[in-house]
C-alpha cells in the first residue's frame, strides 16, 4: 500500500504537504508515514485519493 500511495501521490504531482491537505488536511508527517510503510491509511483516505486521481484523469483527457 505504501507504494501506490507515494504513486498516487506522485501521478497528482503534489508534495507530500500538498497532498496531506488536498486530503482535508492530513499533515504530511502521516503522509510520510504511509509512504514509509509505517501506518496504513483508512479506508475512507483511500476511497478519498481514488475521486481526486479520478476527477484530474477527467480533466486531462
Amino acid at each position: 500500500m505504501s507504494n501506490k500511495i507515494k504513486e498516487w501521490r506522485t501521478l497528482l504531482r503534489l508534495s507530500q504537504s500538498e497532498f496531506g491537505k488536498l486530503l482535508c488536511g492530513i499533515p504530511q508527517r502521516t503522509i510520510q508515514s504511509w509512504e514509509l510503510g509505517e501506518r496504513t491509511p483508512p479506508e475512507w483516505v483511500l476511497g478519498l485519493i481514488k475521486s481526486h486521481i479520478q476527477r484530474e484523469l477527467r480533466k486531462v483527457n
